[in-house]
């Protein structure tokens, strides 16, 4: 780390928990038998997507580099293969199979100093374009908001089991009109290291965007979100998307994509009552009411939409959602109104940056990451750090967001870059990356959230292809 990182991190470290585990399965593939499985206390584990086309899956990315010497960051598949081993202090991207969800999984030491994204890119078929996300945290609750079911967009939820017992799922589906009984999506059965995809449009089609809540009503789940846009012949950009942060009563979306091309906020409402929802753009110059778009009124669990695309004029910016009910969104944009050249890109609603922060992917090839950083409230320091494949630093700097505005960063251009961000102690400091490019004619286009990996430490499952 060179002297902004060490500087402010040794003054956070302290509250950093330890350990970190991944796992991974393939979809369709036996599961891993429970005898396999081991305990290991003190680490994590996080499930990365992968293409489910084109012959190859992409690539996960995992960054150690701020992970303790010795410790070791894991991806494997559901039955326990191992697919590659990252040590404590190394970066390394490892190429997966198509249709291969993976699992990553680190040990004392790395869960809460790692980072694990899953990034792929494809010139042709349904999921044509740039996708990237943040490899995705189990848990017993989650929401994905702005999908959509029609003969032009779908979208499919991959459902991941990383523990040792079954776990049961049920996908409940919000519309404009509240939420739907759906045939099919209650009482899911998934076994040790299983994945299931589970595609809307066999559920249900609708015009309007959709939410859709993700429980785990026995074990626990991790669950992505696939989104491909357009048709066979005319394919119009495809992104991968973890679940929105939890709905609150003020969320942040932060790293809303600049440039052109239609951005479309999508808001859930899980209450039971009417709620008013007030949405704020904070950008370069601080917070506004975007123009037409300033209030979205929501049934009882119900979603609603507003475009957004006039009122940003093309500016990078975080989007405040506020209401008297529990609330969260996500906003779709996508790179260009010419469906040839078209792709798009997820930014859910996401917790702040905490401790240390870490975009495991910020730059892509010839996708040119930027960094988008928001401070909602007070004015919020901040150093940052970028890594390229082998770990080496090839850029870092110190900044400070002015408050209540958002400020971009254009990040160095290069193969495979990670990104570490860490903000000043009591800073409230919220984070995004945006890839873009211009790659076999299609205007790419993706974002992640900068995860912040400390506390999801605990005891989870670990499969041991010895066994058995």
């Amino acid at each position: 780390m060179t002297a902004p990182i060490r500087a402010i991190y040794a003054l956070v470290a302290v509250a950093l928990t330890l350990g970190a585990v991944l796992l991974g399965q393939g979809l369709g593939a036996t599961p891993a038998e429970p005898d396999r499985l081991t305990v290991t206390t003190g680490a994590s584990t996080r499930v990365c997507p992968a293409l489910t086309s084109g012959g190859s899956g992409g690539t996960v990315v995992i960054d150690g580099r701020a992970a303790e010497s010795g410790s070791e960051i894991r991806l494997q598949r559901g039955d326990g293969t191992d697919l590659g081993v990252v040590p404590g202090g190394q970066i390394r991207g490892i190429g997966v199979d198509e249709s291969a969800t993976t699992l990553a999984r680190a040990g004392v030491g790395a869960a809460d100093r790692s980072g694990q994204s899953a990034v792929a890119r494809i010139a042709t078929g349904p999921q044509r374009g740039l996708s990237l996300t943040p490899c995705a945290d189990p848990g017993t609750d989650g929401w994905f908001v702005g999908l959509r079911s029609t003969d032009r967009d779908r979208a499919t939820v991959l459902l991941t089991n990383p523990d040792r017992s079954p776990a049961e799922v049920s996908l409940a589906v919000h519309t404009s009109q509240g939420v739907q009984s759906v045939a099919g999506a209650s009482g899911l059965t998934l076994q040790p290291g299983q994945t299931r995809a589970v595609g809307l449009e066999p559920l249900l089609t609708s015009p309007d965007p959709l939410a859709v809540q993700v429980r785990a009503t026995a074990g626990r789940v991790a669950a992505v979100a696939t989104i491909e846009s357009g048709t066979g012949a005319e394919p119009a950009g495809a992104d991968w998307t973890i679940p929105a942060a939890e709905p609150a009563t003020s969320v942040i979306i932060p790293g809303v994509p600049g440039g052109d091309g239609p951005r479309e906020l999508s808001v859930v409402n899980p209450s039971d009552v009417r709620t008013t929802v007030r949405v704020e753009a904070i950008g370069a110059q601080g917070a506004f009411a975007p123009a037409d778009a300033d209030t979205i009124e929501l049934g009882p669990q119900s979603v609603g939409r507003v475009a957004l695309e006039s009122a940003l004029s093309g500016e990078a910016v975080a989007i405040r959602l506020t209401a008297d009910q529990p609330v969260t969104g996500a906003v779709v944009s996508r790179s260009s109104t010419d469906t040839a050249r078209a792709d798009l890109a997820v930014a859910p609603a996401a917790a702040p940056v905490t401790g240390l922060g870490i975009a495991a992917v910020a730059g892509y090839a010839e996708h040119r990451g930027t960094l988008v950083a928001t401070a909602p409230g007070a004015a919020a320091g901040y150093a940052w750090e970028v890594f390229d494949g082998e770990g080496t630093s090839v850029a870092s700097g110190r900044e400070i967001v002015a408050a209540g505005a958002t400020a971009a960063i254009e990040l160095p251009a290069g193969e495979q870059l990670s990104l570490q961000v860490v903000p000043d102690p009591g800073a409230e400091l919220y984070a995004g990356v945006v890839l873009a490019g211009d790659w076999e004619n299609i205007a790419t286009l993706s974002d992640a959230a900068v995860i912040s990996p400390e506390g999801v430490a605990g005891p989870v499952p670990r499969f041991d292809p010895r066994v058995g």
